[in-house]
């Protein structure tokens, strides 16, 4: 094993530089779990810094449209970093429970579709987690329930994904009225665009995640409008996701006074129930306040 100073001198290391670098890296990744801690690793020294960058950068989640811009311009001029990103979180924020569509909802908040497809672009080298929240309530545009919408985002490119995550909003059971000559629909199952995004997901994928938020009652789960059956029988085919091992849904919701969350459990497991008998699936419940 080689030691930071051996890498520049042949002087005989002491003291915490005398660990091999192997060790130190190991440190390092339990270290970084604190914020301020990492930033003071990285101001140690030269090699300090060096090790430090990729356990620094290895988890980015961007909230907002001025950290999406932020991150997007950092990466233009320090590309080296964008190798070091191993898991990016799209973070659902408070605000985003408009009625409009998927797209409106969601990524326009941070910037265009094409814009956060050229993020992916440029880390999708050796990314292994991401999550994006896609709040889908009422109406999509006619376009977001086939794949082809949805190619701009490049996650195509991410050929060593292992976890992925969808944060969603259920649709409410009643039919809304829309205006005359509109594009938008309301008859599109939430599992359609969640199908028609995961077909762009590399065979490498371990964990999927659906993370089902705000008030939900089994109704909700049952229904067409859901249609969390046609999305059961696409995640387990063997041709696209032969390595698939675990499908969660999470039931992060503010508690329904008439829905206990056991009958919503129940119902996930009725509406998906070849992940169930697999044995892969597991309902998650959160009962914390949303976001």
């Amino acid at each position: 094993m080689t030691t930071i100073e051996q890498r520049s001198n042949d002087h005989t290391p002491t003291g915490f530089s005398a660990l091999p670098v192997e060790l130190i890296d190991l440190i390092f990744q339990h270290a970084f779990e604190d914020v301020g801690t990492a930033s003071a690793c990285t101001l140690v020294s030269r090699d300090w810094r060096e090790l430090a960058l990729p356990h620094f950068f290895s988890s980015v989640s961007v909230g907002r449209r001025t950290a999406f811009e932020d991150l997007r311009d950092f990466l233009d001029t320090h590309p080296h970093i964008a190798r070091c990103i191993r898991t990016l979180k799209l973070k659902q924020t408070s605000d985003c429970t408009s009625r409009g569509s998927l797209t409106a909802v969601s990524l326009d908040r941070l910037g265009s579709m094409r814009a956060f497809g050229e993020l992916v672009h440029t880390i999708a080298e050796k990314l292994q987690h991401l999550a994006l929240p896609f709040a889908l309530r009422h109406l999509v545009k006619a376009s977001e329930d086939k794949p082809e919408h949805w190619r701009e985002l490049n996650l195509h490119e991410c050929h060593n994904l292992r976890s992925f995550t969808l944060s969603v909003y259920p649709p409410m059971l009643r039919t809304l009225a829309t205006a005359r000559g509109s594009s938008l629909r309301q008859d599109v199952p939430l599992s359609t665009i969640c199908i028609a995004i995961l077909s762009h997901l590399s065979p490498t994928l371990r964990t999927f995640t659906l993370a089902i938020r705000d008030q939900v009652a089994p109704a909700h789960i049952r229904h067409r409008k859901m249609g969390l059956e046609a999305l059961d029988e696409a995640l387990l085919s063997k041709e696209r996701f032969p390595s698939l091992e675990l499908v969660v849904v999470t039931l992060r919701q503010r508690y329904h006074p008439e829905a206990p969350i056991d009958e919503c459990e129940r119902a996930v497991r009725e509406v998906m129930p070849k992940c169930d008998r697999r044995g892969i699936l597991e309902v998650s419940k959160d009962l914390t306040e949303v976001d």
